[in-house]
């Protein structure tokens, strides 16, 4: 579940920053991003359970937002005055059944939306664009390979994606592994599995 708004960028903010809560049963954390140079976007991701139980107390949205904010000592106090329009959607990690199709080929997030906690998407997007220009220029020159070429591709993107949603998944926002073994292991744990695999794709440059 996500709770963001805009508002009037505060003079001391520097850049994008995450903050999270690790003692919480649910990983819940709070984003703040630049939009423009006089706006900035917060965003609070949490439990919709736990979302649910706070509006059926009788609180809106804003202050459910307003209250959330409030557990994160790093997030800069916004006053309600320059609050923008609070907005809600599910927050759900995904991805698609299929990113390939007769003269069509899905690329970046609109194939898969890959946690913003790894902070891969930019590059995840730059892989898959660099495979799709080179099947688009190999389609010419040798049609039936670049059919088997689009069924490794469709795969690929759907399982490097899934492996990096179901990580963060396991290793992060389920409590189990979490409490047990502490934030910083279960973290490192994520980034050797996500990063590595990162790595291993980008410098390979998978072509099966």
């Amino acid at each position: 579940m996500a709770i963001w708004s805009q508002h009037d960028a505060v003079p001391e903010f520097a850049g994008t920053m995450l903050h999270l809560d690790t003692s919480s049963f649910d990983l819940d954390w709070v984003w703040e991003i630049p939009i423009a140079e006089d706006r900035q976007s917060v965003g609070v991701v949490m439990a919709l359970s736990r979302f649910q139980t706070l509006r059926r107390t009788g609180k809106t949205t804003v202050e459910v937002f307003m209250d959330e904010l409030t557990r994160f000592p790093g997030v800069q106090s916004i006053p309600t005055g320059r609050l923008g329009t609070v907005r809600t959607r599910s927050y759900r990690p995904y991805v698609s059944t299929r990113v390939t199709g007769a003269n069509w080929m899905m690329i970046g997030e609109a194939a898969a939306f890959v946690d913003p906690l790894t902070s891969i998407g930019v590059t995840s997007a730059l892989r898959h664009a660099s495979e799709a220009a080179r099947l688009i220029i190999d389609h010419a020159r040798s049609p039936a390979r670049v059919r088997a070429a689009l069924r490794d591709y469709d795969r690929r993107v759907r399982e490097v994606a899934g492996l990096y949603n179901l990580g963060i998944n396991s290793l992060l926002y389920r409590p189990l592994l979490r409490q047990t073994v502490g934030f910083r292991w279960a973290s490192s744990a994520y980034v050797i599995l996500g990063y590595g695999t990162n790595s291993l794709y980008t410098r390979l440059k998978p072509t099966t």
